[in-house]
């Protein structure tokens, strides 16, 4: 599809069209959701801070965490994996503010002001921590497989 016929089919989606009173309103082509029931995780945006620390009250709280709480710090191909731990060598700071160390910053590209995605396990007692371009290239990777299982096309 041209870039010229993709700019029309965005305005004709955002211009209202006139029908006949009484008229039926044609469907939209929507992609299809699937639902795995009820969520497991709790998610959360957060900024890190100068210190390199992170913190997004809804998760802490589903997670449990509080001041003082100890936790183990590590960082996988793509996530920082924080896990409660009795004897954990780092601790939740005050305001509920989990540490990342300034190593496994540098290893996942995660610096000062950067945006992150929280997502924490009560269940499993764990916290990942993910960029926002790793979660870019989740996404991607996941509609790029749903390819061709929409309905409708994408612009």
């Amino acid at each position: 599809m041209s870039s010229e016929s993709r700019a029309e089919c965005v305005v004709e989606g955002l211009v209202p069209v006139r029908r006949p009173i009484g008229g039926r309103v044609p469907r939209l082509p929507v992609a299809a959701l699937s639902s795995t029931g009820t969520a497991s995780m709790t998610y959360g945006i957060a900024a890190v801070d100068a210190s390199g620390r992170v913190s997004e009250r809804g998760v802490l709280r589903a997670l449990g965490w509080r001041t003082g709480d100890r936790v183990r710090v590590w960082c996988s191909r793509n996530a920082v994996i924080v896990r409660s731990c009795v004897d954990g060598e780092l601790a939740v700071a005050e305001r509920g503010r989990v540490p990342i160390p300034s190593l496994l910053r540098e290893r996942c590209a995660i610096r000062p002001g950067d945006r992150v995605l929280l997502a924490g396990s009560a269940e499993y007692g764990v916290l990942l921590v993910h960029t926002m371009s790793t979660v870019e290239v989740m996404l991607a990777q996941h509609h790029a497989a749903c390819n061709g299982q929409e309905s409708g096309e994408a612009l």
